[in-house]
């Protein structure tokens, strides 16, 4: 009996004994450092960092648990298998700091952003470190589109400002000599005039005056239209032009000494070569009226003249050399009479009209009257004046030559020439703007909207595509705003 109570009495005072070891060791304090992980890294890396252990007392079993790292939305996921943890690199002793190793296998990882865990466990308790992991993607290939862009942005400033003006000046002479030349014989001086601006264009293009070119060209394109919209009064004016001219070119006033014949025929080919110059059709053919009007006048004034020499001619004696005197005289007054005074011409003829009389007074006095009234004939006999032609119309081009004209459009879309810089300048434009403003709507409203599908998420993304548009446009416009030049900007605000 006396045993047993021996032997309860030394266990008690074992436990009692050990009783403040285990106290102690359960009230060890430990600290982790840091308390927290931020990796900031590029995919395809592996990154480390160390967590370090301190206690009042020794440890034992400590270790580090992983868990897996997910994106904010859960979409991506850092696997707990790419982080490990080394060993520590000390034995644990009281205040002794413990380091343990971690490794970040990125090499795999997509980009974005890691929240997640670390659980940090020792003997008796575990601590919680929180860790951020956040992986972009290497930094050569977004060098690379950003020198790319800049690159693109220079080559279309560039060829907006320079190349973009020449090839639209290139193309506007091209299209407009295609339309003069398919009507150069009926056009005759307006074709004349716009090949002159054109040819103009071309050497101030050359010489890289492109505001100087451009006026030549709207000069050009201004006259041919001029001539386009009335082309049926042109033509019927200078029908009458070729009338006059012909007239003029006729013996009897060929090879007349008359100075006013000589000045009409001048005063001609200047003013037909002035119609691109005229307002319009009506204009021309008044200055042609008033040079009609002075040929008959002369052919007025020479039938008389000529009636009178024949008149005179039946004279006899003296009577004839006297006559003959006072018509070389009138003859003269004619050669240098301008038909463009009216008065003059009338004085003129008041004066043969009255020497007419005369003769016929000395001629009927003499008996030579019958035979001088035979000979006088009809006053309007033999004139040939010139008459306004009537007004016709002008034939247009038929269907088959607008097919003919419009074949080398068609196959100038395949030709690196200045029409398809320009068209594949318009369509990549349009292409590149409504491509990236396209992209970014639908990756802002749809890609990451996992929720997608209600109403105001398609009224949302028909609201970007107008705005998309708008945008392009107004960038178009940008674009287009340097390169009008006065003229155009001048014709605008008068429309």
């Amino acid at each position: 009996m006396k045993c047993r109570q021996l032997s309860f009495l030394f266990l008690l005072v074992s436990a009692v004994g050990l009783l403040p070891q285990a106290s102690a060791l359960a009230q060890a304090k430990v600290t982790v450092t840091p308390g927290s992980i931020i990796i900031t890294a590029t995919k395809g890396s592996v990154e480390t960092r160390t967590i370090a252990l301190r206690a009042s007392e020794a440890i034992a079993n400590s270790q580090i648990v992983p868990f897996d790292l997910p994106t904010a939305d859960g979409s991506k996921v850092l696997p707990a298998t790419l982080i490990q943890a080394g060993k520590p690199s000390a034995q644990s002793s009281p205040n002794n700091l413990v380091s343990i190793p971690i490794q970040f296998d990125l090499q795999n990882v997509p980009s974005g952003e890691f929240t997640g865990e670390l659980l940090v466990t020792y003997q008796g308790d575990e601590q919680v470190v929180p860790v951020i992991v956040k992986v972009k993607d290497p930094w050569q290939i977004p060098l690379l589109l950003l020198v790319g862009g800049v690159l693109l942005s220079v080559a279309v400033s560039t060829y907006s400002t320079a190349g973009k003006r020449r090839d639209e000046i290139t193309v506007s002479i091209r299209n407009l000599r295609a339309q003069v030349e398919a009507d150069r014989k009926s056009a005759r001086y307006f074709a004349e005039r716009a090949c002159e601006c054109m040819e103009h264009a071309l050497l101030l293009q050359q010489l890289k005056q492109l505001e100087a070119a451009q006026s030549s060209v709207n000069a050009a394109q201004a006259t041919w239209s001029k001539w386009v919209q009335q082309k049926t009064g042109w033509q019927s004016q200078f029908n009458y032009c070729d009338t006059l001219r012909h007239r003029l070119r006729e013996s009897d006033l060929q090879n007349s000494q008359a100075i006013c014949i000589r000045a009409i025929s001048r005063t001609l080919e200047e003013t037909v070569q002035d119609a691109p110059n005229l307002a319009n059709p009506s204009e021309l053919r008044s200055k042609l009226d008033e040079m009609s009007q002075q040929v008959n006048r002369f052919l007025q004034l020479h039938s008389r003249l000529e009636k009178l020499k024949t008149l005179a001619a039946q004279l006899e004696g003296n009577a004839f050399y006297e006559w003959k005197e006072k018509i070389d005289d009138l003859d003269q007054q004619l050669l240098a009479q301008p038909m463009s005074d009216e008065p003059g011409v009338k004085a003129l003829m008041d004066k043969i009209e009255q020497n007419l009389e005369e003769v016929k007074k000395v001629a009927q006095a003499s008996q030579t009257y019958a035979g001088a009234k035979s000979a006088e004939g009809d006053s309007t006999t033999g004139l040939n004046l010139v008459a306004p032609p009537s007004s016709t119309g002008i034939e247009t081009s038929t269907q088959a030559e607008i097919r003919k004209r419009a074949l080398p459009r068609l196959f100038a879309y395949f030709y690196p020439d200045a029409d398809g810089r320009l068209r594949w300048f318009y369509i990549f434009s349009y292409l590149i703007f409504m491509g990236v403003l396209a992209g970014t709507g639908f990756n802002q409203l749809y890609l990451t909207k996992p929720t997608f599908g209600s109403w105001a998420d398609y009224i949302a993304v028909l609201g970007w595509g107008f705005g998309a548009e708008a945008t392009r446009s107004a960038a178009v416009k940008a674009l287009r705003k340097t390169d009008e030049s006065p003229e155009a900007k001048a014709d605008e605000a008068q429309t």
